[in-house]
């Protein structure tokens, strides 16, 4: 069984968080979960895990990923959340990191011209 990253961006406007990217499929690459959270490796990660933001503002009726709470499952794990920059900087940590991290990535710095952001990200098994 194989461990796989949810993730999804927000940014804040006046005062109050949105998504604009909500979980798109990202390829398992297991030492970038490791940098990233921890997970599946014996690293500690190159940023403490922080668990899932207070003031998160996902939510979607149709979305099994989310309790009624709009919170993570609860068998999900190493929730965390990172600025565009981190995120950035543990991308280019990892040789083989897919592309679909670094367009995320590129999608990230260019919504922080206008506006904080941060990506928030949880693992399951």
């Amino acid at each position: 069984m194989g461990c796989d990253i949810h993730l999804y961006v927000e940014f804040k406007l006046n005062n109050h968080w949105f998504s604009i990217v909500a979980n798109p499929f990202m390829i398992r690459n297991y030492r970038l979960f490791n940098a990233l959270a921890g997970v599946r490796g014996s690293d500690a990660p190159l940023y403490a895990v922080k668990g899932f933001p207070s003031d998160a503002k996902y939510t979607d009726a149709h979305d099994d990923f989310f309790d009624e709470n709009g919170r993570p499952e609860l068998d999900w794990h190493s929730t965390t959340w990172l600025t565009p920059n981190e995120f950035g900087h543990v991308i280019d940590m990892v040789d083989d990191t897919p592309t679909g991290y670094h367009a995320i990535a590129a999608l990230c710095r260019v919504l922080e011209r206008e506006y904080a952001v941060r990506l928030i990200m949880w693992f399951d098994n």
